[in-house]
């Protein structure tokens, strides 16, 4: 008996000191622009044709729903939407600096005006920063009653936003 408690108390110490096994993430990459994004969240990296801003990709926390006429559906219920676009003929203008952390405002999103080209007619958080030449934007489309955790995964992935290439 006392073998099989031992042998029962080493395993368990084996599993313990064995390193934990990483977190499922993902990378997305769209005209040198890179985002790591976390397991279970989705991403579309077909660019909007003909559109400026131009969208170099969607990331969602859910699957991302389009209208039968293209366009997106707003975020259902615990859902983000975050889209990733460059300005090349309307230039953002104000603090372009990219920040250390970003960080939305989930209780006072605001209605895009004139987003057109396929955007959700949905509030969202829009945040503008040049880098590398470029002028980048993240918008995020909160859908109602976001999670915590989804919220943290949000800023992350928005954190996470690297550019490969000029």
């Amino acid at each position: 008996m006392r073998l099989l408690v031992s042998l029962a108390l080493f395993l368990v110490a084996l599993g313990s000191a064995l390193p934990a096994e990483p977190s499922a993430i993902e990378t997305a990459t769209s005209a040198g622009v890179q985002v790591t994004i976390p397991a279970g969240w989705h991403a579309d990296t077909n660019r909007a044709p003909a559109c400026d801003p131009a969208r170099l990709m969607l990331l969602s926390s859910g699957p991302i729903r389009t209208a039968h006429t293209g366009g997106l559906l707003p975020p259902t219920r615990d859902q983000v939407l975050v889209a990733v676009v460059e300005d090349h003929a309307n230039l953002p203008v104000g603090n372009l600096h990219r920040p250390a952390r970003f960080s939305v405002d989930w209780s006072h999103p605001l209605r895009l005006e004139g987003s057109g080209c396929g955007v959700p007619d949905a509030p969202a958080s829009m945040h503008w920063f040049h880098t590398h030449g470029r002028y980048l934007g993240l918008t995020v489309f909160p859908g109602s009653d976001v999670a915590a955790a989804t919220r943290a995964q949000t800023i992350a992935v928005m954190d996470s936003l690297r550019v490969t290439d000029p």
